[in-house]
């Protein structure tokens, strides 16, 4: 098992989120869609009345949350921890691990761990692969490390840049003048590709060749795309094959969130539901993730709602 803590934010909110599906991605607002999965799961016991996910532990909670994950739920599994931070009001330790399948990562493969002030599980979120034995995968790269030589070939990732383009009505009239910098962002060789110079975007498009697990428990080998726009800012995840889009979010667009609803005072009094769109269009008129004309793909602003709460 492969363990490596990267030092950047999980966004939760996107990793955690469900997806809208859309009957016509080519109309003129585009709706987030992608692979459901269906096997995703939340576990919070009641911890009065079912107890805790592990017993009293006076180990560090990384290693509490790593043996758990490796013991309890996928002992086979390889993953990195992409984030992790204590919550100073419970002394709650929160654990995020990102799967990593044949060196790339699984795009859609999140695990979240929380540990309490005493050591113990009280709660996870996992959607891992766990492969389908009754699939032969027939899309996946070589069981091999990633080689910057073969896996940013111009003709990879203009093709899917030049898909993408096409997907949202826009054009790349001279994809020569784009300018490409390979960037190694995590300590586990995840390599992202950085160009500039694309007509349409507002910053550097970032590229990566990662897998993404579809509904039938299968792995997609895919480029993912993130692009920051005027009005849009896209996550997207094209099949590294044929160029077609299998998944997409607009991180400014629209927003689903897979949370409590108000009224649920504890995790263990309700289950998350998908929300879309739910921010009150007369005190953030343009979503929880625009401050004035920048946009952002966390949420950001005044975006509380706060009350006196004085019986607890």
């Amino acid at each position: 098992m492969r363990r490596t803590v990267l030092s950047f934010l999980a966004l939760i909110l996107l990793t955690l989120s469900s997806f809208v599906t859309s009957n016509n991605p080519l109309s003129g607002h585009r709706r987030n869609f992608g692979p459901k999965l269906h096997h995703r799961k939340y576990e919070a016991p009641s911890i009065i009345n079912e107890g805790t996910l592990s017993d009293f532990s006076t180990e560090d909670p990384l290693e509490i949350a790593i043996k758990f994950v490796s013991t309890k739920l996928h002992p086979t599994a390889d993953f990195v921890i992409k984030d992790s931070y204590k919550s100073d009001h419970n002394g709650v330790t929160h654990i995020y691990f990102k799967q990593i399948v044949n060196g790339l990562f699984v795009s859609n493969g999140d695990l979240n761990v929380n540990v309490d002030q005493f050591g113990r599980v009280i709660s996870y979120g996992d959607s891992f692969y766990v492969p389908n034995p009754t699939i032969r995968e027939q899309n996946l790269r070589p069981d091999e490390k990633p080689n910057l030589g073969n896996v940013f070939d111009d003709s990879q990732y203009v093709f899917a840049l030049e898909s993408f383009a096409r997907f949202i009505n826009k054009e790349i009239a001279h994809p020569e003048d784009i300018k490409t910098i390979e960037h190694s962002t995590f300590d586990d060789g995840h390599h992202v590709l950085l160009l500039s110079n694309v007509p349409f975007a507002l910053s550097d498009v970032k590229m990566s060749q990662e897998y993404i697990q579809m509904d039938d428990r299968s792995l997609r080998f895919v480029w993912d795309i993130q692009i920051e726009m005027e009005d849009n800012w896209y996550n997207a995840q094209l099949d590294a094959h044929t160029g077609k889009v299998v998944s997409l979010i607009d991180w400014v667009s629209d927003a689903a969130y897979n949370v409590f609803p108000f009224g649920t005072n504890d995790p263990s009094d309700g289950d998350r539901k998908l929300l879309l769109d739910p921010h009150d269009i007369l005190a953030s008129p343009n979503g929880w993730h625009t401050q004035g004309k920048k946009n952002f793909n966390n949420t950001i602003g005044n975006n509380v709602y706060a009350h006196e709460n004085l019986r607890g």
